[in-house]
């Protein structure tokens, strides 16, 4: 599958190499928010491990959602869609164009709770808001070129909070 036109890259290859790129990243800011918030978990107050719990709780809800309503026939954590996948448009999809982004900002919200004031983890969230922000775009492209359906969809939903009023 070619890159729609306008994806960063150019090229097949460029297009596939910097969502790689953008997955490994990802986890490697995961991996120093959740080092950090477990180096925090010892001097965390009850309040602030309630509400990392909280938060962290509802990040993977949403993501197990989010895994079934796709029923893992199209799960894919790379942007560029899987060859024959479908637009799903049921449970999370209803509301949101990227619930699984949202449920990893939601847990790194409540890693960063953990973690404690310092501006590290703070840093390491906006860097992985930044990665999922070009994942989403990268993704929607893709998406709108294999489905034509998907501007529509997309119009529709918010990113990663759902809209408060309809477009």
């Amino acid at each position: 599958m070619k890159p729609p036109p306008g994806l960063p890259g150019g090229s097949e290859s460029a297009a596939r190499r910097r969502g790689q790129w953008l997955v490994a990243l990802q986890f490697l800011l995961i991996a120093g928010l959740l080092t950090l918030a477990a180096g925090g978990w010892a001097e965390a107050s009850g309040l602030r491990r309630a509400a990392a719990i909280g938060l962290g709780l509802a990040g993977l809800g949403l993501m197990a959602a989010a895994v079934g309503a796709q029923r893992l026939g199209n799960f894919r954590i790379h942007p560029e869609p899987q060859a024959g996948g479908r637009l799903v448009r049921g449970g999370p999809y209803r509301w949101l164009r990227h619930p699984m982004y949202s449920a990893v900002l939601l847990c790194g919200m409540a890693a960063l709770l953990l973690a404690g004031p310092g501006l590290l983890a703070a840093a390491l969230l906006v860097a992985l808001a930044g990665v999922l922000q070009q994942k989403a775009v990268m993704e929607e492209a893709w998406m709108a070129r294999v489905h034509p359906e998907y501007p529509a969809f997309a119009r529709a939903r918010g990113r990663f909070l759902p809209r408060l009023r309809k477009r």
